[in-house]
């Protein structure tokens, strides 16, 4: 694992992110003050379902699968993101992320995440329905590739 801590590279990064493209540079400075770039290898598990969600993780660059606990996967790739709604109703994760690939993510601390979240009720609406998207997403037969 690599670590880039780089704040003008951390809000462009955040800013990609599909979840977040609304919101207004103040909210994205906010966001990076709290965040890392990483790069992370193929095969590292980023969580696992029914462990407590403690950050928000969006893909940069790479594709990470998305495992339900009976077995069903999707694929995310940039512009995805992993654990949003999971911190805003503070529940565990539904799914396991596995990076599929060498992978770049930008982590922000939960609490942070939170916090501007919020001030945005938008972004915690957002969240809630990509949640339940995926959910019925990755209970197809077929992987399904996500992308923004």
């Amino acid at each position: 694992m690599r670590h880039r801590d780089l704040p003008t590279d951390t809000r462009f990064a955040l800013a990609g992110i599909g979840l977040l493209r609304d919101l207004g540079r103040n909210a994205l400075a906010r966001l990076a003050r709290d965040s890392d770039l990483l790069d992370l290898r193929a095969g590292t598990v980023i969580d696992r379902a029914a462990s407590r969600a403690r950050q928000f993780v969006g893909i940069v660059e790479g594709y990470v699968r998305a495992t339900t606990p009976d077995g069903h996967e999707l694929v995310l790739g940039p512009g995805d993101h992993v654990g949003a709604a999971e911190l805003l109703d503070d529940r565990p994760h539904t799914m396991s992320h596995t990076c599929q690939t060498n992978v770049t993510v930008v982590v922000t601390f939960g609490p942070a995440f939170r916090a501007v979240a919020a001030a945005a009720p938008a972004l915690t609406a957002a969240a809630r329905v990509d949640a339940a998207r995926r959910l019925q997403a990755a209970s197809r037969p077929a992987a399904l590739l996500l992308t923004r």
